[in-house]
């Protein structure tokens, strides 16, 4: 409807019939929008309404971080394999022609889709308006250059990282009042080697239940040898709820970082949340993004972080959550980090760089 049209009809609502009001909303013959409802998320709502959330993002101008609030209104005419209106711009569609749609599966990655449809990467980016560093998860529709067929190529499996040549089997579990440069003391290692080891500086925090990796020849000043790490690390006092939750995970600190394992030796972020909350019998999926959908949304500009909470990022420019970890307190929080980076205690992400908080129990 036209803006000339729509004064008419006002003009004439208004004269002949002045109980009536014109609707709250109104759409032009295409025009689709979904009305935002407590607990929703930019990412769920994309999800829900079948559309790319880069096209949710760019269509509404918004970023993923982002505050919606319900009531809202969103627009959601955005699909990957919808037909541009005659009003675009040559610059709002990609280059590339787009063919099908392909749903993506659990393992896929952006070359193994390219490959398996014999296009290059390139073009498959490209027609999706993503880069080759874009995090893909399950049920996202991604757009197929025109001229894709099918193969069964499959991704392969990411490489393990390799650990460092100075760390021992020997762990310290910190207990209250200890120090990094106490605890390099007492095994009889420089505080340097002892950091290093532990992917730390001689400034990070330390808390009680933390585990820490000793440098290889370390030797305890009482006389007692160090222990060496049991494949199931004992919780000394797991508590209940939140509580066992933090407990599981600082008794995690040193183990290094695997793509896609959830313990008991070794974690990625997701794995890590996924097992602590096992604890307590609460089960995740093990993957960060589909996390940040379960649990019940925190408002953490407005209110206090608990331990226990999740708390997610989009790193690297995503506009997809890629990372994850657990509040400890509600300035501090345990994750695990990347690549060569044993899980460790750090403190918590400046606000704006987190993109959603979920609660899954309340802490005690």
């Amino acid at each position: 409807m036209t803006v000339i049209r729509r004064l008419a009809v006002v003009v004439t609502l208004g004269i002949g019939v002045g109980a009536l009001t014109m609707p709250a909303i109104t759409h032009a013959e295409n025009e689709q929008t979904y009305v935002v409802a407590k607990g929703d998320t930019l990412i769920g709502i994309a999800s829900k309404s079948g559309i790319r959330l880069s096209d949710l993002l760019r269509s509404n101008n918004l970023r993923l971080t982002s505050r919606i609030l319900p009531g809202q209104e969103l627009d959601i005419s955005s699909s990957a394999g919808g037909t541009a209106s005659s009003a675009s711009t040559p610059s709002s569609s990609p280059a590339v022609r787009v063919g099908e749609t392909y749903g993506v599966r659990w393992g896929d990655t952006l070359i193994g889709i390219a490959r398996r449809h014999r296009v290059s990467l390139a073009s498959l980016v490209e027609v999706n308006q993503m880069s080759t560093t874009s995090l893909i998860m399950p049920g996202m529709q991604l757009s197929l250059p025109s001229g894709a067929t099918s193969t069964s190529i499959s991704p392969a499996p990411a490489p393990a990282p390799a650990p460092p040549s100075s760390l021992s089997s020997a762990t310290h579990v910190v207990r209250a009042g200890d120090t990094l440069s106490g605890i390099a003391s007492r095994y009889q290692v420089s505080l340097a080697s002892f950091v290093k080891v532990n992917q730390m500086s001689s400034t990070s925090l330390i808390m009680p239940g933390m585990q820490l990796s000793l440098p290889s020849g370390a030797t305890d000043k009482s006389g007692v040898s160090p222990a060496a790490p049991t494949s199931q690390q004992t919780i000394t006092s797991s508590g209940s709820g939140a509580t066992a939750v933090v407990n599981y995970a600082l008794a995690q600190v040193g183990k290094p970082y695997r793509f896609f394992a959830k313990g008991p030796d070794a974690f990625d972020c997701s794995g890590l949340s996924l097992a602590a909350y096992q604890q307590i019998g609460i089960k995740l999926v093990h993957y960060s993004a589909w996390q940040a959908r379960q649990g019940t949304s925190v408002d953490f500009r407005n209110q206090p972080i608990q331990p226990g909470d999740l708390i997610f990022q989009a790193n690297r420019g995503s506009d997809t959550i890629n990372h994850v970890g657990i509040a400890v307190t509600s300035t501090t929080w345990i994750h695990a980090v990347g690549t060569g980076i044993p899980v460790r205690v750090g403190p918590m992400p400046a606000t704006s760089t987190i993109a959603v908080v979920r609660r899954y129990v309340d802490s005690v």
